[in-house]
């Protein structure tokens, strides 16, 4: 198996145990609690700040702080509607094989 087979083989094993796991898993009743020193490091960000989470999931980080700038993205289009219709800014990346 030379050095692209593997990677394309890597990528399928990615989508199918990690990628399509989250888009079938995630249940709109289930709710994850915030990491205590995620949401300090939040909280202690000047006014005006920037956040960029990358791998948001469905945005519970970022409402955390309203003094600050924040965009979240995801790669599970069905976490990023969620985070959307909690009024979060939020774009889902898709990553296609060059």
């Amino acid at each position: 198996m030379d050095r692209a087979d593997r990677l394309a083989r890597s990528l399928e094993l990615e989508k199918a145990y990690v990628h399509d796991t989250y888009q079938e898993m995630y249940q709109p009743a289930h709710k994850t609690k915030p990491w205590p020193k995620v949401t300090q490091f939040l909280h202690d960000l000047e006014p005006g700040s920037l956040v960029c989470d990358i791998g948001c999931g469905t945005g519970k980080y970022l409402s955390t702080n309203p003094h600050v700038f924040k965009v979240g993205v995801d790669r599970c289009l069905r976490l990023t509607e969620i985070a959307r219709s909690r009024d979060s800014e939020v774009n889902i990346i898709l990553f296609t094989r060059a």
